[in-house]
């Protein structure tokens, strides 16, 4: 009699652990039984995610992502036709999208300053609120986009039809310490133009010098510097030097030279020098693959 009293207090907590455990699971049924947020409707998502915080990795009607416990989106990734895409902001990591574009920090492209936006709608030329991810979305998927430009400090998207190839000299360049430094440009990469072999890997900045200190490196590469040759010329040896290379400078005076970098800077206006018009300065340009 006295054993089987002594059995109760563990039956009991048996039973108590069981009913957590059918809770636990009928609220896991519960939140995959919710609708499923439409993928192609970036606010649906955040929507979702702000009443599901905390939830962790989720999937919508043809996506996957997760829920943070801020209720921000994270790792939001599309499947489809054109393979798996992140669009979301996710710190610390690479977002694929923005392989797709060339970076320019504090350059501002706009109607009359290096950039139109002819024959695009009002409202993706005027600014809309997204975050840059979202507006490197936007405008990858939209074939009349050829650049936008993003305003952080207000999280302002702008799309753009044109972007001129020489940003450095005809759009605005911004000032630190103002707002006009939240700027970045960003430039819809091209397949290669037919007939420029190499250099069709490569993006140009006029008017830019990275260099050893000034946001460029030659390690690797220090005895490729100030190469005789055209631009052609130094995008096939920066080519043929492999992982070493990345980059390469030419100056178009004193007949062509070139030199080769293992890298230069993310942010060229910011870290690079920048030439002076009517100086041999203005005569140098980087190019990124």
């Amino acid at each position: 009699m006295m054993l089987w009293l002594a059995f109760l207090p563990m039956a009991a907590a048996l039973d108590e652990e069981c009913l957590l455990q059918s809770q636990a699971v009928t609220k896991d049924s519960a939140a995959d039984s919710l609708d499923l947020p439409d993928c192609s409707d970036l606010k649906a998502i955040e929507s979702f995610c702000k009443v599901e915080a905390h939830r962790g990795p989720a999937r919508g009607s043809t996506c996957t992502f997760s829920c943070e416990h801020d209720g921000s989106v994270k790792n939001l990734v599309h499947g489809g036709s054109k393979g798996i895409e992140l669009v979301s902001d996710s710190a610390g990591e690479e977002n694929p999208m923005h392989t797709n574009f060339v970076s320019l920090p504090h350059v501002n492209c706009y109607d009359g300053r290096g950039a139109h936006s002819y024959g695009m709608e009002d409202w993706k030329s005027k600014g809309y609120k997204t975050s840059d991810n979202g507006c490197a979305h936007d405008c990858y998927h939209n074939s009349g986009c050829g650049g936008y430009v993003y305003f952080f400090a207000q999280g302002m998207c702008f799309q753009r039809t044109y972007i001129s190839p020489d940003p450095i000299g005809e759009c605005e360049l911004g000032q630190i310490g103002t707002e006009s430094w939240t700027f970045t440009t960003n430039i819809k990469k091209k397949s290669t133009p037919r007939g420029r072999g190499a250099l069709g890997s490569f993006f140009e900045i006029p008017h830019v010098n990275c260099y050893n200190g000034r946001g460029g490196s030659d390690q690797g590469v220090e005895q490729s510097q100030g190469i005789k040759g055209s631009e052609e010329d130094c995008a096939n040896h920066c080519n043929m030097a492999d992982a070493a290379c990345s980059a390469f400078v030419h100056m178009s005076a004193h007949g062509g030279l070139c030199f080769l970098r293992r890298w230069v800077s993310s942010d060229p206006v910011g870290e690079c020098e920048k030439g002076q018009i009517g100086t041999e300065s203005w005569l140098f340009t980087t190019y990124v693959s």
